[in-house]
């Protein structure tokens, strides 16, 4: 007979209450298959009850700080290895917002973040699932524009957004990674090449992480985040097989592939999309 997997702390919890879970469930003789989770920016939500229905509540909607969802997930897995050792930690659900209106969703912020997470998270966790492909299940009376800040990797129309293109590198990294560290890694594949993915994400400064600022990719970005300091990258692999090897180099910025600034550059933010 096949064994059902059982195993999860998804939906709308704090990691305060998955704690207290995980050690109901070790007093009580259940052990779980694997341990899934959500991984949204802010703080621990709040819930507050109207009868019986639920309210939640998150203290902030964007990250807090720039190494937030790392501290998160090794908080997670220290209180599951000191009650189910050697679990499975599934990530199926994470995005750089929990909310779907925000215009820096259109952004190199998106996709930055995303290849930062995959990064930092890829000894910490067994899968991480992003949410979500598409921003057409997304739409709702507020979304009749062609864009509105949806979390979708391409827009309705079939556009890639800044996200798609973060998976896109990521899918050209090798099965054997050579370095990591907090802005890059260095990977080689099976055919001898190598691949290297750099990213400088930077944070929302502190004005616009509150549910109550407006973030708005229309912003200057020197107001919008942390600092806009680039970074400037240089590698030796060392034990390269002589040869003749082909170097391809693909960049995301505000100049290629950002579809917020070309929205900006055409001037149709507000344009309807039967247009």
């Amino acid at each position: 007979m096949a064994k059902k997997a059982l195993g999860k702390l998804n939906g709308w919890v704090s990691y305060t209450f998955s704690r207290s879970l995980l050690r109901e469930m070790q007093d009580r003789g259940v052990e779980p298959d694997f341990v899934s989770a959500y991984l949204y920016p802010g703080g621990d939500v709040v819930s507050e009850y109207e009868g019986a229905r639920q309210h939640i509540k998150l203290r902030t909607i964007l990250p807090e700080s720039k190494d937030s969802n790392l501290n998160k997930i090794r908080s997670l897995n220290q209180t599951i290895q000191k009650h189910f050792p050697n679990k499975p930690v599934y990530i199926t659900e994470f995005s750089s917002d929990s909310g779907s209106r925000s215009t820096v969703n259109e952004t190199c912020y998106k996709s930055s973040h995303i290849v930062k997470n995959a990064i930092d998270l890829c000894d910490q966790v067994d899968a991480l699932g992003y949410w979500q492909f598409s921003d057409i299940t997304q739409e709702h009376r507020d979304t009749k524009k062609m864009v509105f800040g949806g979390n979708g990797l391409i827009s309705r129309q079939g556009i890639h957004k800044c996200g798609y293109f973060a998976f896109w590198f990521l899918s050209k990294l090798g099965d054997y990674m050579l370095d990591r560290g907090e802005n890059h890694i260095v990977t080689r594949t099976d055919n001898g090449g190598y691949a290297v993915l750099v990213h400088n994400y930077k944070n929302l400064s502190d004005a616009f992480r509150t549910e109550n600022s407006k973030v708005d990719a229309r912003i200057p970005g020197e107001k919008l985040f942390e600092d806009v300091e680039p970074l400037h990258f240089a590698y030796t692999i060392s034990g390269v097989e002589p040869g003749r090897y082909t170097i391809k180099k693909y960049t995301l910025n505000a100049e290629h592939g950002n579809l917020a600034d070309k929205i900006s550059e055409l001037n149709c933010w507000d344009l309807a999309r039967e247009e």
